[in-house]
């Protein structure tokens, strides 16, 4: 995950980029890894965390939709803790 959230961090985009990261109940060490980058760079990260899943919801589902609430832009980008972007992804795929 740290890879992956340093890949979108590091992008290009001469926009404003919101990175939001959803901590949906890991056990693996997720947490610590995104609180750290968070701490790195306050001004593009901000974690979520989940801790419990709401009667209904599947995990992802509910992480993606606690997402999509939070963020504040006009555009989302979802993606996963094993897709790794290069610097320029964005600002292409904006343009």
């Amino acid at each position: 995950v740290g890879e992956a959230l340093g890949s979108v961090l590091d992008q290009t985009y001469p926009g404003s980029l919101e990175v939001l990261a959803i901590d949906d109940r890991s056990t693996d060490g997720t947490g610590e890894i995104v609180s750290g980058l968070a701490a790195q760079r306050p001004d593009r990260l901000r974690p979520l965390k989940v801790d419990r899943l709401p009667d209904g919801w599947l995990g992802k589902n509910h992480a993606l939709f606690r997402g999509a609430e939070e963020a504040g832009g006009e555009w989302l980008l979802f993606t996963d803790a094993d897709v790794r972007f290069s610097p320029d992804c964005i600002e292409l795929a904006i343009r």
